[in-house]
């Protein structure tokens, strides 16, 4: 018996394997010979008998003797319908071109009740919570990715007919690197660049992640792309913003996978996508996605994901991203950056991993495991790859030294010119303000040729109107490369802006002060400091010690200030908590990115009258920022800051009401009182309410116009107990309310910039009314200017 069982299931399968052959090809773009990703290949138009091409465009098929046809489709491309009989059984190298269509997706499908897609997105839309892989409790991973950086040419001209024979056999740039990621409930992940490779580069300093480019999942509510936000079509509502429209069927099994077209809807105004979309009824998964910008501009993004079922639910699987810049070399070509990878060695856990902080970092050995890169690649180099490799690192690397560019990038990237083993801050050159009126300088600093451990520096200026020269220096310390954490101390002889002011959403440096100078403190000051970052808190602790005298004239108790010098000696503390910000080592750089958490600040100031201080005060400051994207409606940042100040001190150390009103810095700053001037109001009590509702280009857009509105309104409180003690000087306070309100409009002008970016110059009007504001609402008209870049 059990031998006849055998001998029936031997038969079974030699019949079968007569019955059924393995069909294989790929299907490319008609026009340039590119794989499409997910393209729906049925058999003699039954959706039970079909399947999808893989990233690359490669399928495999099992066919009987009696099919007769394949039907392949894909958006943007016309239907083909295929002979199976044209086509080689058991070879790898059937070719299915498809021929790219002049028509879209279409809108005006009429349907009698619902539309039938809106039930899946929906669907889908409801499992997000057991589909997002962020919604796990923890992860690990390990991600190969691989960027290639190229031109497509237009073949235009002689010059572009040249490039392209270059480009058909080398790219500009090759990266190949492998990643692990760990990731723990919620927002909180660690990446670690284990191998990196970079074309031309012997010790590569950077890698160029998946992460820096694109999503790892396709299941949040906005995709971001540079400063833009793009609204995901599988997100909340999103069947009143997009169109869907259902486009195939297949059947698999118990389950099936539906296709559905997607664009935004006809006279809606909002940065999304058009593409496709593949969801399975199993858990109502995303399976394939294919998205690219809707809006045709300079820069367009695309990205095709696939996912699969790892350790029992959906998982990122491989991708593809590519960046396009549009027309850049002019009338050249297009610039890409391609990148395509692919996840390995999923576990997922039922607990919260041990990640505490989101970090991006390379370790130390990366650039020498190509071993690891070579286990990991999913598909062996093409030619092209190859070429690329060794163009760069034998011949333009010998030629040019590329690593030194890091350096550039590095030092640029702070601001600072490089030159041989020395820096030159780029601020230190100029500036202007109505006390200095020209303020003109040189700065400079050893850099890494030196140390990674430490950096001495030193600046002189010199102000054309106050004919007196400045001049300062200082040591740092770094224990480690980082350069996280330092040990500082400065001196300098220069000027100071009296009153303080605290900003606790960004790192406004004190170049912007330099513009406001129209009172001004000669100040000779010793500082030394500690600064670090823990967990998500960034802390600085500094002494210092000054000896300072107002150049303005008024009375302080009775006695006249200006020329008169004082010491001033104070210990400080200053706090901020960016809750879950992602750290990203690039170069030797570390960027910090808000994760739409708030952000949290403390300032304690204490001035001790026993070490030689002549004044003994405590001042704490705080202060919150949080910004809040409102869906189709822009972005609503909000800053709000108080702070109280005990002891009596002269008006240098008071708090400043943070006025930008002055014609020597004519630009708009959202966290300011733009309508005051720098030095129109002190206390040693404050609160302040900052609001900016940037709604973009949400109320126009069109091809040519692109204005952007903002809306402004600010709120301020602030009293000097001790205002009887001030004689001669135009001292006052906001004890009795000041208000803000302004409009914004930007883009009016639009400059292109590299044929790509665009430069927009607009312009704002502010009025300020209350108690506290002292003249008629249309004598406080401020004008500012605002620049921003788009594409």
């Amino acid at each position: 018996m059990k031998f006849l069982i055998t001998l029936s299931v031997l038969l079974c399968i030699s019949l079968l394997s007569f019955s059924q052959n393995r069909l294989e090809g790929v299907v490319k773009d008609g026009s340039n010979s590119k794989p499409l990703p997910f393209a729906t290949i049925v058999i003699d138009k039954q959706n039970t008998k079909g399947t999808t091409t893989r990233l690359n465009g490669q399928f495999v098929l099992s066919v009987s003797e009696k099919d007769q046809q394949l039907i392949v489709s894909y958006m943007g491309y016309e239907t083909k319908v295929v002979p199976i009989s044209t086509l080689r059984r058991d070879a790898a190298n059937n070719e299915i071109l498809l021929t790219p269509s002049t028509f879209s997706i279409n809108e005006v499908t009429v349907y009698p009740t619902e539309n039938p897609a809106h039930r899946i997105i929906r669907n889908a839309i409801a499992n997000i919570p057991l589909n997002n892989p962020d919604e796990n409790p923890s992860y690990t991973c390990r991600i190969y990715n691989k960027t290639t950086i190229g031109i497509d040419p237009f073949l235009k001209n002689k010059n572009a007919v040249r490039l392209k024979s270059l480009m058909d056999t080398t790219n500009l740039m090759i990266t190949e690197s492998v990643v692990d990621k760990s990731y723990s409930y919620k927002d909180k992940s660690k990446e670690t660049v284990i191998a990196n490779r970079v074309s031309g580069f012997k010790h590569p300093l950077f890698a160029l992640t998946n992460s820096i480019f694109q999503p790892f999942h396709f299941y949040n509510t906005y995709i971001p792309l540079f400063n833009k936000q793009l609204l995901n079509p599988i997100s909340a509502n999103s069947t009143k913003n997009y169109f869907f429209q259902i486009k195939d069927t297949i059947i698999t099994g118990k389950d099936s996978t539906f296709v559905i077209e997607f664009t935004p809807r006809r006279n809606t105004n909002f940065e999304g996508f058009k593409g496709f979309i593949h969801i399975s009824t199993q858990g109502w998964a995303i399976q394939n996605v294919v998205a690219e910008r809707a809006i045709n501009s300079g820069v367009n993004v695309k990205i095709e994901q696939h996912y699969s079922i790892k350790k029992g639910k959906w998982f990122p699987d491989e991708y593809r991203y590519r960046y396009e810049l549009k027309n850049y070399p002019p009338n050249y070509g297009d610039t890409y950056y391609e990148g395509i990878g692919s996840v390995y060695d999923v576990s997922i856990a039922r607990t919260p991993s041990k990640v505490t902080k989101s970090t991006i970092t390379l370790a130390d050995s990366a650039d020498k495991a190509y071993k690891t890169i070579e286990e990991h690649r999913p598909t062996p180099l093409t030619r092209k790859d190859s070429s690329t490799y060794l163009r760069m690192d034998k011949v333009i690397a010998q030629k040019r030294n590329l690593d030194n560019i890091q350096s550039w990038i590095e030092y640029f990237g702070q601001g600072l010119l490089p030159i041989g083993p020395l820096c030159m801050p780029i601020k230190s050159l100029y500036s202007t303000n109505e006390y200095e009126k020209h303020r003109l300088g040189l700065g400079l600093e050893t850099n890494r040729t030196i140390s990674n451990y430490f950096k001495v520096g030193g600046y002189f200026a010199y102000g054309t109107k106050d004919a007196e020269w400045k001049y300062g220096g200082y040591l740092a310390l770094y224990p480690h490369k980082d350069h996280i954490t330092s040990f500082t101390y400065a001196y300098k002889k220069d000027l100071e802006m009296p009153t303080s002011i605290f900003l606790v959403d960004d790192r406004r440096s004190s170049f912007i002060n330099r513009f406001l100078l129209n009172r001004a403190d000669k100040v000779e000051e010793h500082k030394i400091g500690v600064s670090s970052r823990t967990w998500d808190i960034d802390y600085k602790v500094a002494a210092t010690y000054q000896h300072f005298a107002p150049m303005y004239s008024y009375l302080y108790k009775g006695v006249q200030q200006q020329e008169h010098w004082s010491n001033n000696a104070e210990i400080s503390l200053n706090l901020r908590l960016g809750l879950k910000e992602k750290e990203t080592r690039f170069f030797n750089l570390s960027f910090f990115d808000t994760q739409d958490y708030p952000v949290v600040g403390l300032n304690i100031r204490k001035g001790i009258k026993t070490l030689a201080g002549d004044y003994s005060y405590l001042s704490v400051e705080g202060g919150v920022f949080k910004a809040f994207k409102i869906r189709k409606a822009g972005i609503l940042r909000i800053t709000a800051l108080g702070g109280a100040l005990k002891g009596d001190t002269p008006y240098s150390l008071l708090f400043g009401a943070n006025g930008t009103n002055t014609g020597y810095f004519p630009f708009l700053v959202s966290n300011s009182f733009n309508c005051a001037k720098p030095f129109e109001y002190a206390s040693d009590r404050y609160a302040n309410l900052f609001l900016y509702y940037d709604l973009s280009s949400l109320l126009y857009n069109s091809k040519k116009f692109k204005p952007t509105v903002s809306l402004f309104q600010a709120a301020g409180w602030s009293e000097l107990a001790s205002l009887k003690d001030f004689d001669m000087l135009d001292v006052k306070d906001m004890r009795k309310g000041y208000f803000e309100s302004g409009i914004i409009i930007g883009n009016v002008l639009r400059q292109k910039v590299f044929n790509v970016f665009y430069l927009g110059f607009g312009a704002g009007v502010f009025a300020a009314y209350g108690d506290a504001v002292d003249k008629p609402i249309d004598k406080t008209l401020a004008y500012k200017l605002k620049m921003e870049f788009d594409f």
